[in-house]
C-alpha cells in the first residue's frame, strides 16, 4: 500500500513514475512531481519535487518555459527534495566582447544568452506585483540570473573596469553593480540611459562599436537549451584580435 507519510525510497519513486513530468536542470533531463499549492497566490511560482538536491539558482525548464530555483533543496521530505521555482520570462544578453581571463583568452561565443527574473526591486522572494513585463519603463530594475562560471564572467567584466550594459524592453540600461549575497543567485542593478547608434534594439544587444559581420555566430544560448543525452557542449575560448578600436 503507497504510504506518503513513511520515509521509503520506493514511494517517491512510485510517484514519480506514475506522477512525475520530465524536466530540465541546468540542461540535464531530470524527473519531478509538479505542485502549486493554495499559500501561492501567483502563476509565476510552483513547487517541484525531485530524488535529487539542486542548489537555489539553478535554472529549470518545464512547459517550454525557463523557471530560477528560488530555494535550496537541501532538506530531505521523504527521501525526495522540494523546492520553490520562479518563471523567468526574460531572456537577457550581456556582451562580454571586451571580457579577457587571466590567460587573455574570451569565449567564442561571447554575447551570453541568459534566462532571468527582472525585478523593480533587489529582493527575489515574494515581491510578485514588482515583476517586470517587457515593454516596463522603469530608471532602475534588478536582474536576477543563475551564479555559474558563465555569468561570473559578468562581475568580472564590471571588475576589470568596463562596461556592462543590457537591452531591456527596448531601452538601454547600465549595470551599476552585482550582488552575490543570496548564494546560487547574481543580482544585478541597473540605472537607465540613452540610447546610442550601436544600440541592437531588435535584438536586444548592447554595443559598444558597430558589430561585427559574424556577430550571431557569437550567440552563447546553451543556458537557454536542454541536453536530453545528458552531454552539453565544450565551450571554445580564444585570443581576442584587436580591430584598431575597441573590441565592444
Amino acid at each position: 500500500m503507497f504510504n506518503i507519510f513513511e520515509n521509503n525510497t520506493k514511494d517517491f519513486e512510485f510517484m514519480l513514475q506514475s506522477a512525475g513530468q520530465q524536466i530540465f536542470v541546468n540542461g540535464l533531463p531530470y524527473q519531478a512531481i509538479i505542485s502549486q499549492q493554495k499559500s501561492i497566490k501567483t502563476k509565476n511560482d510552483i513547487f517541484i519535487s525531485t530524488k535529487e538536491p539542486f542548489e537555489r539558482g539553478a535554472t529549470v525548464y518545464y512547459k517550454n518555459l525557463h523557471w530560477l530555483l528560488q530555494s535550496p533543496m537541501v532538506v530531505p521530505r521523504v527521501n525526495s527534495h522540494k523546492g520553490l521555482i520562479t518563471l523567468a520570462e526574460h531572456e537577457v544578453t550581456f556582451n562580454l566582447k571586451d571580457l579577457e581571463d587571466k590567460d587573455g583568452l574570451r569565449p567564442v561565443k561571447y554575447l551570453l544568452k541568459v534566462p532571468a527574473v527582472v525585478s523593480l526591486t533587489g529582493d527575489f522572494v515574494g515581491n510578485y506585483n514588482k515583476i517586470l513585463g517587457g515593454d516596463t519603463l522603469a530608471s532602475e530594475i534588478h536582474v536576477f540570473v543563475t551564479d555559474n562560471q558563465k555569468t561570473r564572467r559578468i562581475q568580472a567584466l564590471l571588475q576589470q573596469g568596463s562596461e556592462v550594459q543590457i537591452v531591456f524592453g527596448g531601452f538601454l540600461y547600465e549595470a551599476l553593480g552585482v550582488s552575490t549575497v543570496s548564494k546560487g543567485v547574481l543580482e544585478l542593478t541597473f540605472k537607465q540611459t540613452l540610447l546610442n547608434d550601436y544600440v541592437d534594439v531588435e535584438n536586444g544587444i548592447a554595443w559598444q562599436d558597430y558589430p561585427p559581420d559574424d556577430w550571431q555566430d557569437r550567440i552563447d544560448d546553451t543556458m537557454l537549451k536542454v541536453f536530453p543525452d545528458g552531454v552539453v557542449p565544450v565551450e571554445e575560448l580564444e585570443v581576442p584580435e584587436y580591430d584598431g578600436g575597441s573590441w565592444g
